[in-house]
């Protein structure tokens, strides 16, 4: 397996749904699809407080990795938040160690972003689906992950055509609208591409200079996977459409002096991935997230119970994961 190619994918499968319900009219299986991921650098630095020492070495990188994922493995970042709070229920839909805990939680979540709950609640049933956990049976894949999915999903009793009927009757349109105009109040009202389009329109509207620093006060910000998600995809798809120079000027610096040979754009995502295992959770070995990642196979062959962070760890170059930690050390600061 390509190492590295792993980023491009895990953003997809929080948001690649969205694009194909509205392409189709029905969501996709997180377990069906993947795309390729890319990479890019820059050599200018605004927001980077100083530069940390380079590790150089793939020894000299367990320890801080083996932290890192120790620390992250289980539980989100610690927070004084209210219990009710949209990144407190967030973090127990992520970190629900059962379809029939996430099911409950993304009911409370339902109480206050009921098109969300009930596009997770979509996504969560077709997971489980007897057909879709058969269909990993027969492309040989681990017998270990289909049963940790086989007993992961066991007694959820969701129906995915109930769930797309729910959905489709919260994303209704109003009779009036036709043609162009109704297919942009749908896309409005998407949590996933709706939800982008505001974060692209926020950057927009800051001044050039401040681009990157409120870049990092929306990552901070962020109460969900899907919009840490979000943000990446932006900052990798400016780098496309501006010759590699990613929007986010967070480890450009330390990129340039001490890991030259590291990927920026990739490390950036990395970064991002694992600020979002600490700060949401959903991360661990039975996490949704984690298992979603591990079925389609995008690490190689996962071993069983392992999480996100040791698979990402396991399939970045090192010193492009180096890097990612020096970003994320200062995006936590």
């Amino acid at each position: 397996m390509n190492r590295g190619r792993w980023f491009g994918p895990i953003a997809l499968v929080l948001l690649v749904g969205a694009v194909v319900w509205f392409l189709s009219g029905a969501a996709t299986d997180p377990g069906s699809v993947a795309v390729p991921s890319g990479s890019a650098s820059q050599s200018a630095q605004t927001e980077d407080p100083g530069s940390g020492k380079p590790a150089g070495r793939r020894v000299a990188l367990e320890n801080s990795a083996a932290k890192s994922v120790e620390a992250g493995r289980d539980a989100p970042s610690s927070s004084f938040e209210h219990p009710d709070s949209r990144l407190a229920v967030m973090r127990k839909v992520e970190t629900a160690h059962s379809a029939l805990a996430r099911e409950e939680a993304l009911e409370r979540l339902a109480e206050t972003d009921p098109v969300l709950a009930a596009r997770k609640l979509h996504e969560l049933s077709q997971f489980c689906a007897p057909k879709h956990i058969r269909a990993q049976e027969q492309v040989n894949d681990s017998p270990e992950l289909i049963e940790q999915r086989r007993q992961w999903c066991a007694g959820l009793e969701l129906s995915a055509e109930a769930m797309k009927s729910r959905l489709d009757e919260l994303m209704r349109i109003d009779a009036e609208l036709e043609g162009q105009a109704a297919q942009i109040e749908r896309l409005a009202r998407d949590p996933y591409v709706g939800r982008r389009y505001e974060l692209e329109e926020d950057l927009a509207g800051a001044e050039d200079a401040g681009r990157s620093d409120r870049f990092s006060q929306l990552l901070r910000r962020a109460t969900s996977l899907e919009e840490l998600m979000t943000l990446s995809r932006i900052n990798r798809q400016h780098a496309v459409e501006n010759s590699g120079r990613p929007l986010w000027r967070l480890g450009i610096e330390q990129h340039r002096r001490a890991y030259p040979q590291a990927k920026l754009l990739e490390a950036q995502g990395v970064a991002i991935m694992l600020y979002g295992c600490r700060r949401i959770g959903g991360c661990g070995g039975g996490h949704y997230i984690t298992m979603t990642a591990c079925t389609v196979g995008w690490f190689g062959r996962c071993a069983p119970g392992s999480s996100l962070e040791e698979q990402i760890y396991l399939t970045t170059p090192p010193a492009t994961y180096s890097l990612a930690l020096e970003i994320l050390t200062r995006l936590h600061g």
